[in-house]
């Protein structure tokens, strides 16, 4: 485990990705992240966990972490990624951050294989009825009873995640508001590009 040195915002930063880095950093200190630490990451190929990733190789850089990825593929995302981390546990990695995206399910065994891990996901979107993207269009959408309940059910494996995690990245602020409000003191948001 690497050791945790203090990080203060620079109030005088002339540039917004380093007021985000300042932010970041404070934040990952406040949720126990330390320089040096070993940072685990599973991406399926698709655009936004490959974001992730990019975004994870920066972060490690910048903080002086090792980075560990792995691969999961399109069936069962929750046991395929708990097969990947069995394997790299097989191996001998112990990660001391483990940073997902949650989105497929990916997140749900995390603990069971790594429970010391701190455990950062990407909270990048939460499903609600009003407000989001869902039935924004009354002429093509009205909001039925299944309509709403497939909404709800949309969340349980982000629910799942949000319960167990120690912290959480989201692009935007209205990402970051979407999620319910016991949550959103643990997300910071950083965006990760264009």
């Amino acid at each position: 485990v690497g050791t945790c040195v203090p990080v203060r915002p620079d109030r005088g930063t002339e540039t917004e990705q380093a007021g985000s880095d300042a932010r970041l950093l404070l934040h990952l200190q406040q949720a126990g992240y330390c320089v040096g630490a070993r940072l685990g990451i599973a991406v399926s190929g698709g655009c936004d966990s490959l974001a992730l990733l990019y975004l994870a190789q920066e972060l490690a850089q910048r903080l002086g972490w090792v980075l560990f990825a792995a691969t999961v593929d399109h069936g069962l995302r929750a046991e395929s990624a708990a097969e990947r981390m069995e394997w790299l546990k097989a191996q001998g990695f112990e990660p001391d951050v483990i940073f997902v995206h949650p989105g497929w399910g990916e997140a749900l065994f995390v603990r069971d294989v790594f429970p010391k891990a701190k455990l950062l996901i990407y909270s990048e979107y939460y499903y609600a009825g009003e407000g989001g993207d869902a039935f924004f269009d009354p002429e093509f959408s009205k909001p039925s009873i299944a309509a709403l309940q497939r909404l709800r059910v949309r969340n349980t494996h982000l629910l799942h995640a949000m319960s167990v995690a120690d912290g959480a990245l989201s692009p935007t602020g209205f990402q970051r508001d979407r999620h319910p409000a016991w949550f959103r003191d643990r997300i910071t948001v950083i965006h990760d590009g264009i």
